[in-house]
């Protein structure tokens, strides 16, 4: 009976980490983006011409007076760094870099303090290079996309104490190479292999 109960004991955990150790994709900003670029048209904005350049500086002004979005636009694109600011009007909650209406270069969103709650990289509408999710200023979640992919390691993080809780290695989109998943000590406790989105090895780590 006890040898039963055991059996059952490894069976559950080996379940328990058989669903938890493949990490989903990261939750990104937008894998591809045109939100912002999208809307409203140029004719909305305040234009200040920016002296020596075709472009001008763009405002998005509210009948409050307050600002709700800014940056350079030229031949009626944004491009360029834009600032996104929240219905208050205050710290911005928006950073993002344009190149003819497209999202390419930084991009971060903050909350309400200030601090950076996500970090990304765009080329052409596309996540592409580093990217990071943080609260209250730690880790939660790094990784890296290549052509709208997740590309990389993908690390998470447990942001109260700056814990590895789980890592993943991806290629094109798919896990390929090395997937665990971590105890609050920073033990291995699952290690699998996976080639091209398919596991072919691992399980529960004995310590």
């Amino acid at each position: 009976m006890r040898t039963f109960s055991s059996l059952v004991l490894v069976l559950a955990v080996l379940l328990s980490c058989e669903n938890n150790s493949s990490p989903a994709p990261a939750p990104a900003a937008a894998t591809t983006a045109t939100t912002e670029a999208s809307s409203p048209s140029p004719s909305d904005y305040e234009m200040t011409p920016i002296p020596g350049t075709a472009a001008s500086m763009a405002k998005l002004i509210l009948p409050d007076g307050s600002i709700k979005e800014a940056g350079p636009m030229a031949n009626g694109k944004k491009n360029g760094t834009w600032t996104y600011y929240g219905v208050d009007g205050g710290f911005p909650v928006k950073v993002i870099s344009f190149v003819d209406d497209m999202y390419n270069g930084v991009y971060l969103e903050f909350n309400d303090r200030g601090q950076a709650e996500l970090m990304a990289t765009y080329k052409n509408n596309k996540l592409d290079g580093p990217y990071g999710k943080y609260r209250f200023g730690r880790e939660e979640l790094t990784a890296n996309y290549k052509d709208g992919e997740l590309d990389g390691i993908m690390r998470e993080y447990d942001f109260r104490d700056g814990k590895l809780k789980k890592e993943a290695s991806y290629k094109d989109g798919q896990l390929d190479g090395l997937v665990r998943d971590y105890d609050a000590e920073g033990n291995i406790m699952v290690e699998y292999m996976y080639r091209d989105g398919e596991k072919i090895s691992g399980g529960v780590v004995k310590k």
